[in-house]
């Protein structure tokens, strides 16, 4: 799946566990659910088991950047730790979003905005 790179910095032995809490997130959202790939991290010596490195979203289109964006606000807020995505495009241009501590008004307002921030860094031109 092409797409953009979907990141989750936060401590490094969670990431995995979030990344894997957003991901069933998705599912159930109507728009992105059909449009993220998980992506297993390389095997290390020892490993039971792969963990996930990170997601791959299909961001084409404004209405599914919306909906990754208010997505995120809204799965992120109820975590304990502050957590930022960093979508990446095709291209390895990269864009952060940290809404940590912002109310649904606040996203509202930002969100069109943030929308062409991430809308930028997924245009290949």
């Amino acid at each position: 799946m092409d797409g953009a790179r979907v990141s989750l910095q936060l401590d490094e032995d969670q990431a995995a566990a979030e990344l894997s809490s957003f991901a069933r997130w998705l599912r159930n959202d109507e728009v992105l659910r059909n449009r993220y790939q998980v992506v297993q991290a390389p095997l290390e010596p020892g490993d039971m088991g792969g963990t996930i490195s990170h997601l791959v979203l299909q961001l084409a289109d404004p209405a599914a950047v919306s909906a990754f964006v208010v997505g995120f606000w809204q799965w992120q807020r109820n975590r304990r730790a502050t957590i930022t995505a960093t979508v990446t495009g095709v291209d390895g241009r990269s864009v952060q979003l940290d809404l940590t501590g912002l109310t649904r008004d606040q996203v509202d307002e930002m969100l069109p905005a943030l929308v062409e921030n991430v809308r930028r860094v997924l245009d290949e031109g």
